[in-house]
């Protein structure tokens, strides 16, 4: 078999376990997201999903944003702080 299936165990990374801390709708608000960390020293990583990504393409797809979970609360905190605006609507996880 030229493949085979692992059980979703939870990313890990050498400094901890890696966790989504909200969903974007698409390619575009997730690099947004992703500046907005990276420019508070909060490393982080977008995963795209959806039943869509094979037909439509990864870019208008919801996205995750992945972070250590030691970050989480320092990352809601950053974000919640750029999504008071009635216009940005914020899937927590």
């Amino acid at each position: 078999m030229p493949f085979h299936f692992r059980k979703p165990t939870g990313e890990q990374h050498p400094e901890g376990k890696i966790v989504p801390v909200v969903t974007a709708d698409n390619q575009m608000v997730a690099d947004m997201m992703i500046g907005i960390l990276k420019m508070h020293h909060i490393p982080c990583m977008a995963r795209a999903g959806g039943m869509g990504i094979a037909y439509l393409g990864p870019a208008l797809q919801p996205h995750d944003i992945l972070i250590l979970e030691s970050d989480k609360a320092r990352a809601e905190e950053v974000l919640k702080a750029f999504s008071d605006d009635e216009d940005v609507q914020l899937l927590w996880r």
